[in-house]
Formats: structure tokens, C-alpha cells, sequence
């Protein structure tokens, strides 16, 4: 493929990926051999949903996962997506240099067409963001930058490179930055803010101070929102310092950092930054007031972040009283936002393992009147009801 025709390509990518917002995963209409030309131009890995079309698990995938708004938002921005039916088409090229055994296989392929990670088995929302942020941490460009650095060079390319690299599999970068901008290097303002950006990874550091001195050139170059969103994340890399030494001063500080340099995202984080802290040092009554007050005044009108709060209560707390009533309230209010037949059978189950069973079992109705106006086989709640009613 030819520069031009290359960029043509990335250009359309950009494009279509901005134009048609969607739910779920977006999945790049071409050749796997362009996507591979797309990751090595933007940097980013090309993920493969590997599928046959008999295939149970690949379908629920299609239908229930990869439309998931969630994983559509991490997805879009992280991956060049595409779907390949390994039986036809393109597959059947595809599959002579990736073959594969079982369906669906998950693949994630960097630029060089190069295997990063892969897994086998269909994969609900949680499974699906585990395994890509395991396939980025695998990803681990940092070598061939370290080589070239070692032996002196201290191209500004090269250093933002090799920073860049070190933070996205989360390895320190943070001596390297410091030598880096102690060396006085001859770069712009402009140079020196973008390098500060991806340098402070964390709020409680001398870079993070100078980053956000820099703060009004940021906003030009890259956005108010993206800017808020980086010092958050410096912050957010704070607490977990915290949590990690049990340290409450850390944990305002962060506090403090975020209130005085991204004021329009404190009051969420002022919460959520308390209930990731009580957590960690297994302060639970404190954890779970916090998390009341987060359902009440943050995600009440966010059914996606409701649910998702549901099921970690459900996981970790379904014992105590307090997160028992928390996670029917974040459920009811998920279900009052954003209906489905899915999020009424994950309540039923949910409400089963909180020993509800006679709601559950209603729950289940439920999701069984709305799959039956739809005209679906509602075969799957059929055997969710009767297991509930076997099990009173």
C-alpha cells in the first residue's frame, strides 16, 4: 500500500469512526491487511472477533456484548475491530497464517501482523475489557526505544516514544521524563506542554506541577475535556498510592490537586475517590455510605454505571445488609432508565444469590413477557424460571 493510499485509508477510518457514533463496537469494512496498515500508522493494535456464522457463543457475542455501550466506548477507542468469518471470504486467507481451533477466537494483532494475545470463548462485558487490558499491557513497544535512548539519543521523537510506550504497559517513566527535561532539551513550548501531558502519570510529582503550568497551552492543543480527563487520571494514580500505603494524606492531596486544577470533575471525584480508598483499606461501612451518596447524587441517571455498581456489589458484598439494599437500588434504577430482557434475567439471578427468590422468579416473567413481544425463542428464561421455582 503506497503512503497516499495509506493515508486515504487512515483518513476514512478517522472519519467513519467520528461520523457514525454507535452503540457497541464499531468493526472497520475492509481488508485485514489495511487494518494492519491502520495500526501501524496510529499506533494502535487491531482486534479480531474470529467467528463462524453456526456458531451459539459468536452470535450472543454479536448480539449482547459487542453492542454494549461500554465496551463499544473502550473499544472504538483503543482497537482497529474487525470481524472475520474464518469460513469464507477473507477468512479463508486470514486463517492460513492464524489459525484457528475453536470459535470464537478473540485474537489482538499488532501492526506487524504480529499474534500480542489471544483467547478462546465467547465473553460477557467485564471478560471482554479484562482481556483487551491484558492484551495492552502485552503490548509492550518500550524495548527498541530504551535500546536507542541507552546509546544517547535524545530525539524529542524518540523520548515521547519511549515514554509513551512505558506508560501504556504500565512501566515506570518517570526517571526517564526527569533526565529527560533536566537535560534542557531544545524544544518548543508547545513541545514541552505535549511532553509534560503524557509524562505526569501521577498527581503527587514535580512533573504533574509543571504539567498543569502548562495547563491553558494543553487546552489549545488537545481540549478542556481531554486535559480534565489526563489530570483526573494523575490523580486518580494518586489514590491508588494511597490505598497502597493506607495513607490518608495521600488520598487529599489528590483531593486537593483535583479541586484546584479540574474544578468541573471534582464533585464526582471527590466521592469516588473516597469509596476506591475505603475499599482498598477494607473501611466498608465508610465505603458503602459513600457509595449511597454516589448512587444518589453522581450515576442516578446512568443506567450503564448502575448496573455495573450492581454487579460489583453483588460480587463482593451480597452478605452485608447495606449493599443488599444498594444493589436493588442500583438495579431498579438501571432497569427504569434502560429496559431490557438481558438486564431483567441478570436481576433475577442477582436477586437469587440475595435469597429473593420469589422476586427473582417475577423478574424473570418479566423478561420472558418482553422477549415473547419481540417474537425471540425465550427458551434460555424459560430455563431460568423453572430452576428459580425449583429452587423456593
Amino acid at each position: 500500500m503506497t503512503g497516499l493510499i495509506r493515508s486515504l485509508v487512515f483518513i476514512n477510518f478517522l472519519l467513519f469512526a467520528t461520523i457514525l457514533p454507535a452503540e457497541g463496537i464499531e468493526f472497520f469494512d475492509g481488508d485485514y491487511e489495511e487494518a494492519f496498515e491502520l495500526a501501524n500508522t496510529s499506533g494502535k493494535l487491531v482486534f479480531v472477533d474470529a467467528y463462524a456464522e453456526w456458531c451459539g457463543p459468536c452470535k450472543r457475542m454479536a448480539a449482547t456484548t459487542f453492542k454494549d455501550s461500554k465496551v463499544g466506548d473502550f473499544f472504538n477507542k483503543t482497537f482497529i475491530n474487525m470481524k472475520i468469518d474464518m469460513e469464507k471470504g477473507q477468512g479463508l486467507r486470514f486463517r492460513q497464517k492464524y489459525p484457528v481451533s475453536a470459535y470464537p477466537t478473540l485474537m489482538f494483532i499488532n501492526g506487524e501482523g504480529e499474534i500480542v494475545h489471544k483467547a478462546t470463548g465467547g465473553k460477557d462485558v467485564d471478560g471482554i475489557i479484562q482481556l483487551a487490558k491484558l492484551a495492552i499491557r502485552k503490548d509492550d513497544r518500550s524495548g527498541s526505544f530504551a535500546k536507542k535512548y541507552e546509546a544517547g539519543d535524545r530525539d524529542y521523537e524518540l523520548v515521547m516514544n519511549y515514554i509513551t510506550a512505558l506508560n501504556k504497559v504500565g512501566k515506570p517513566s518517570l526517571k526517564i521524563s526527569n533526565e529527560y527535561l533536566r537535560s534542557n532539551p531544545d524544544i518548543t513550548d508547545e513541545q514541552k506542554a505535549a511532553f509534560l501531558f503524557e509524562a505526569a502519570t501521577d498527581a503527587d510529582s514535580r512533573l504533574f506541577d509543571m504539567m498543569v503550568d502548562y495547563k491553558s497551552t494543553l487546552e489549545k492543543i488537545k481540549g478542556k475535556e481531554i486535559v480534565v480527563a489526563q489530570i483526573e487520571k494523575a490523580c486518580c494514580k494518586t489514590v491508588e498510592k494511597a490505598v497502597e500505603y493506607e495513607s490518608e494524606d495521600l488520598l487529599k492531596r489528590a483531593k486537593e490537586k483535583m479541586k484546584k486544577n479540574a474544578k468541573s470533575a471534582y464533585k464526582a471525584f471527590d466521592i469516588k475517590s473516597d469509596m476506591d480508598f475505603f475499599e482498598g483499606v477494607g473501611k466498608i461501612d465508610q465505603y458503602l455510605e459513600r457509595t449511597e451518596e454516589y448512587t444518589k447524587k453522581i450515576i442516578k441517571d446512568d443506567a450503564d454505571m448502575l448496573l455495573e455498581q450492581g454487579q460489583h456489589l453483588v460480587k463482593n458484598y451480597q452478605s452485608n445488609p447495606k449493599a443488599v439494599a444498594l444493589i436493588k437500588t442500583s438495579y431498579e434504577r438501571s432497569l427504569k432508565l434502560k429496559d431490557s430482557p438481558d438486564g431483567r434475567i441478570d436481576y433475577a439471578s442477582t436477586l437469587h444469590k440475595l435469597k429473593n427468590t420469589d422476586l427473582a422468579i417475577s423478574q424473570a416473567k418479566l423478561a420472558k413477557q418482553m422477549i415473547e413481544k419481540t417474537g425471540e425463542n425465550p427458551t434460555k428464561v424459560d430455563r431460568l424460571i423453572k430452576f428459580l421455582e425449583s429452587a423456593r
